[in-house]
């Protein structure tokens, strides 16, 4: 594959190679202005967090294991919850840059981008080469990449005032929160869904090339490639393995013959990628903790309008290009039909899942499009009413801002959130200073009580264990939010039940900032069975006697 893309490279000429690069440099700026202005905009008596509008509570807790792994884990703990655990959990991406920033002391939050910028860029060359593999034209694959790149749908006519879960499943366009979907809320979000995207695409692509003459070495490299992509995100072979299976049936009934070399050949990938399974049923079944968050994390997906409103203008074309595809000779525009027909099924199978079974769709829906654009185009291009100018030009505006105008939002309202100078987005210096207080001065065992937001952040810049925090990391999460928020810091009252239950839970400190003088009207000054050990003008924490 390395040649293949050597030889598109090559093929490239000196002016399409510095647009590729310049668009890179461009987009990969505007996914990274929200941490710009964050970093710029920190007031003097804050410190910037780095969450935001898209997936800020899963920020944290890939901060978290880079927090800990920056700690000297090669092995990780679910710090989410207060369950007894081992360290199990194996993860590469957040393992290589927490030893990253052990040793070139980089603070998490940039070595965090400074890896998503890296895994971004390698993305996006890897588009276009693919791109120019597909379209002879280098105008159609320079607007092909800037559409897989920028678009998105038209999710902003969506937008209320109302953000709860309700109102996300029955109203708003994916365009806006369902980061897998869409490539450049990908590239913006983290290395995590960039990477796993650069694998499902580099595993499909060479599928179309090499599957059918590969031989057994190499189907068993590319095999270990499957197994790392279940490790990192094993949501991906529910992607990998139908796509693969669906276009090889297609195959064997177009061609009227059973290719058993190539059965074989996807049997085998399933067979090695299959230890990254293996890998994970044995955490589930020997670690509460994982299995908890493995109850929790459910992620179905919405209503089937809310993603053509997703697709906006691109689901339009989409459906023009679909029909030109399917029956398609050229392999890699079959492929792409097969995978994004295939994915519209996946995303509403019954699995907790659903909603992760879109990652990297964005790409095929772009490039059918493309196919759908061209081929609207080249019926319009000779009528008359097109010889207007006025009217391509209005046209192509509507169309152009239509396309982006999700986009755009997106960033400028992580921007807004920004400039609000608002928790969690920013904490104040004296709450940061005690999270490196915890940081220098407990030990990893210990388990710390607080309100669910405040441990949402606390493991990301401590390495240690909260008793709540994350939605689906925290086993039991409801009960454990009754348990702290309204048992716990609800009232000043039951002090004989309270400190049987900080003793019965294991829990070593408690954490009493602004967020937890909120919940009602706990004094842990009073009670004997708390002792401060840590004391500033906004924060106090308790060591439990």
């Amino acid at each position: 594959m390395f040649k293949l893309w050597l030889a598109l490279f090559k093929s490239l000429k000196s002016k399409e190679k510095l647009f590729v690069n310049l668009a890179i440099a461009g987009i990969l700026l505007l996914t990274s202005l929200p941490l710009i202005v964050g970093l710029i905009h920190t007031p003097a008596d804050s410190f910037y967090t780095g969450t935001g509008f898209v997936g800020g509570a899963d920020k944290m807790v890939y901060f978290s294991q880079i927090e800990e792994a920056s700690q000297g884990h090669l092995l990780l703990h679910n710090l989410y919850t207060s369950e007894p655990q081992t360290a199990a959990i194996f993860s590469p991406i957040w393992l290589i840059i927490g030893l990253f920033v052990c040793f070139s002391h980089i603070p998490t939050l940039l070595a965090f981008h400074l890896f998503r910028l890296i895994a971004g860029f390698i993305f996006l060359w890897l588009v276009y080469l693919f791109l120019a593999k597909i379209f002879s034209n280098p105008n159609w694959r320079k607007l092909g990449f800037l559409l897989v790149a920028l678009s998105s749908g038209l999710g902003i006519f969506t937008v209320g005032s109302n953000w709860d879960t309700d109102y996300l499943y029955e109203h708003l366009g994916t365009d806006l929160w369902v980061t897998e979907g869409n490539t450049f809320l990908s590239l913006a979000h983290s290395p995590l869904f960039i990477i796993s995207q650069i694998l499902i695409l580099i595993i499909f692509w060479w599928a179309i090339e090499r599957l059918n003459k590969a031989k057994w070495p190499e189907i068993i490299l590319y095999g270990l490639l499957v197994a790392f992509l279940g490790l990192i995100h094993p949501y991906d072979l529910f992607i990998i393995f139908p796509v693969l299976g669906v276009w090889f049936l297609i195959k064997c009934i177009k061609l009227k013959k059973f290719f058993s070399l190539i059965f074989w050949k996807i049997f085998i990938l399933g067979l090695i990628a299959s230890l990254s399974f293996i890998y994970f049923y044995w955490l589930k079944m020997s670690d509460p903790a994982f299995s908890g968050w493995l109850v929790q994390n459910v992620t179905l997906s919405p209503k089937i309008l809310n993603y053509f409103i997703g697709y906006g203008i691109l689901f339009i074309f989409y459906l023009f290009g679909i029909f030109k595809t399917i029956k398609s000779k050229n392999p890699y525009l079959f492929f792409l039909s097969v995978w994004s027909i295939t994915c519209w099924f996946l995303i509403f199978i019954p699995f907790q899942f659903q909603r992760r079974l879109s990652n990297a769709w964005h790409l095929p829906i772009t490039i059918i499009a493309l196919v759908g654009i061209f081929y609207v185009y080249s019926h319009i291009k000779n009528k008359k009413i097109w010889q207007s100018f006025f009217l391509k030009y209005v046209i192509f505006q509507i169309i152009g801002i239509l396309l982006i105008s999700s986009t755009v939002f997106s960033i400028s309202a992580e921007v807004v959130i920004i400039l609000w100078d608002r928790y969690p987005v920013y904490l104040k210096n004296d709450i940061y200073q005690g999270l490196i207080w915890l940081k220098q001065n407990i030990n990893s065992q210990d388990v710390i009580l607080s309100s669910a937001i405040s441990g949402n952040m606390m493991p990301a810049f401590t390495g240690r264990t909260v008793y709540i925090g994350h939605g689906h990391q925290t086993a039991d999460w409801f009960g454990k939010l009754y348990s702290s928020e309204l048992f716990f810091f609800g009232n000043n009252t039951a002090d004989q039940q309270k400190a049987a239950w900080l003793k019965e839970q294991c829990i070593s400190y408690v954490f009493y900032g602004p967020r937890e003088k909120t919940l009602g009207n706990f004094n842990p000054s009073s009670k004997a069975y708390l002792s401060p050990v840590y004391s500033s003008e906004d924060l106090v924490i308790y060591r439990v006697k």
